[in-house]
């Protein structure tokens, strides 16, 4: 497996590495819509090696970075609010994972 940041030119990067059958980690996402890019990017090498007859079991993760968020707000908000800021953004990727489950899209390749 290896990493690729979740820019956009890494997810241009992390699609081609999927179709040629490496499992990735996209890194440094900081929020839903980086990680639907990934999440995006990652179904586009899929559809591709499907297209291919090839395989489509290329096993792939997406991080999302928490701790940074709160790090970046400490001493900013009232402490009511400390280690929060990344549990709020976890959860939104999430919600936005959920959500692409359920898509036509996603059920074609299940």
């Amino acid at each position: 497996m290896i990493k690729i940041p979740g820019t956009k030119k890494g997810c241009r990067r992390s699609k081609e590495a999927i179709f040629a059958g490496i499992p990735v980690n996209v890194t440094l996402l900081f929020s839903d819509d980086q990680y639907l890019a990934a999440a995006d990017a990652f179904m586009r090498g899929i559809e591709r090696r499907i297209d291919a007859g090839l395989q489509p079991d290329v096993r792939s993760v997406a991080s999302i970075f928490v701790s940074r968020w709160d790090v970046a707000v400490a001493g900013k908000v009232p402490a009511a609010l400390n280690n929060q800021l990344g549990i709020a953004v976890a959860r939104r990727a999430h919600k936005a994972y959920l959500g692409l489950l359920r898509t036509p899209r996603m059920d074609a390749r299940l």
